[in-house]
């Protein structure tokens, strides 16, 4: 009957409805997810930078020093 059939139409509509949110919202999360992740990475690479920075310029040159100073 066609009142069945508007009805199954309406069912349907609503649980696509319902699923393109859920994937809307995982979609939002992995974003996110995303978002964090290459913040971090970012962060690593700056203090690397500056780890890197601060041994040239303070730790090898003081054992560079030291080692002269042996000689």
């Amino acid at each position: 009957d066609v009142f069945g059939r508007l009805a199954a139409l309406a069912a349907e509509s609503f649980a696509q409805r319902a699923s393109l949110e859920r994937e809307v919202e995982e979609r939002r999360r992995a974003e996110e997810a995303l978002r964090v992740s290459r913040d971090a990475v970012r962060q690593a690479a700056e203090l690397r930078t500056r780890l890197a920075r601060d041994l040239h310029d303070g730790v090898i040159q003081s054992i560079y020093a030291a080692g002269l100073g042996l000689e």
